[in-house]
């Protein structure tokens, strides 16, 4: 990993005119919070100028893990909440945690990011749409309806945590999304549940 972002930050010192950003995608094929070394992997990258795009399915986010991933600096924390409820938790047949240890992994990390205003790392959630593909016939969020429900819950919780630590909530949500076409949306559309959410 460290010979690969040697190269890239060689790259960096060589393009002095564009100085152009990098990110590095860490995901597919795996679960990157797995490796051993991670963290240190970040802070190398991340110290030098590079940005890590860290896909996680969240169930590793301990309490622990998520306060190395914000010390490490890391640039972005994508969480695929693949399983965004109990009956799609159970297709997911993980034995070694259950769906509300899961969920309360996801909102602990929405809650550290509220908490500590001045954290670098922007906090991606992303659902799998299965309203037109379905892998291994995988149910998750099927409909609008799904979608909005899930938004809905964690839409909820950003409000008490911005009453709880004294900030404001616009409704980013109602203001910017059409509930009947929520699956239809580019994926590179996001809605902004909180600055940095």
């Amino acid at each position: 990993a460290k010979k690969i972002l040697d190269e890239l930050i060689d790259d960096i010192g060589r393009n002095v005119f564009t100085k152009p950003d990098i990110i590095v995608e860490l995901h597919v094929m795996g679960e990157p919070m797995l490796h051993p070394q991670i963290f240190d992997i970040i802070s190398y990258a991340e110290s030098h100028g590079i940005h890590i795009y860290l896909v996680t399915n969240g169930s590793l986010l301990t309490d622990k893990n998520i306060e190395k991933l914000f010390a490490s600096q890391l640039s972005y924390l994508v969480i695929s909440y693949q399983t965004p409820n109990e009956g799609s938790f159970k297709e997911r047949r993980a034995n070694n945690i259950t769906f509300d240890q899961y969920q309360s992994h996801i909102y602990e990390v929405i809650r550290k990011k509220v908490q500590h205003k001045t954290l670098k790392t922007d906090v991606h959630i992303h659902l799998l749409n299965t309203k037109d593909f379905r892998p291994r016939d995988a149910h998750c969020v099927d409909s609008a309806s799904d979608a909005v429900d899930v938004f809905d819950e964690l839409n909820e919780y950003a409000q008490k945590l911005c009453l709880e630590f004294g900030q404001n909530f616009d409704g980013h949500f109602l203001a910017d999304c059409n509930k009947e076409n929520m699956l239809d949306q580019p994926m590179e559309h996001l809605y902004q549940l909180l600055p940095g959410v």
